[in-house]
C-alpha cells in the first residue's frame, strides 16, 4: 500500500509539472498560425511538458493496474481512480500557489472545500 501511495504522489507531481510547463501562454506568440505552431514544436519547454504528461499517464496506468489486483478495491476501482485524479488537481493548485504565486479567491476556496468534503463523505 505504501508503494501505491508513493505512485499516487508521483502521479500528482508529474501532472502538476506537465500542466505548469504546457499551460504557459508564452508557448504561443500572438495568434495560432503556422509560425507559432512551428515555434511550439521547436520549444524545449513544450517537449519537456509532453514527457511529464506521458510519464504521468504511464504511472496512472500502473496505479490502475495495481488497484485492480487488490481484493479490497475490486468493487471500488472507479471511485479510487477518481480520488487519484483528484489528488493531481490538488497538486496543481499547490504548485500554482508556490511556483506561480496564484491565490485562490474565497469562492474558489469554498468550492474546493465543498468538493473535497463531498468526496470524503462518500467514503464514510
Amino acid at each position: 500500500m505504501l508503494n501505491l501511495s508513493f505512485l499516487i504522489l508521483v502521479y500528482a507531481i508529474l501532472v502538476a509539472l506537465s500542466i505548469y510547463l504546457l499551460g504557459s501562454l508564452r508557448l504561443f506568440l500572438d495568434a495560432i498560425n503556422f509560425k507559432s505552431i512551428l515555434n511550439l514544436f521547436l520549444n524545449f519547454q513544450f517537449w519537456l511538458g509532453l514527457v511529464f504528461a506521458l510519464f504521468a499517464r504511464v504511472v496512472f496506468v500502473v496505479i490502475n493496474s495495481q488497484l485492480s489486483k487488490l481484493t479490497v478495491s475490486q468493487n471500488a476501482t472507479t471511485t479510487i481512480t477518481f480520488i487519484v485524479t483528484l489528488s493531481s488537481v490538488i497538486a496543481v493548485v499547490v504548485f500554482n500557489y508556490f511556483l506561480l504565486q496564484e491565490k485562490l479567491t474565497l469562492n474558489q476556496l469554498i468550492g474546493s472545500i465543498v468538493i473535497v468534503g463531498g468526496v470524503l463523505l462518500m467514503f464514510r
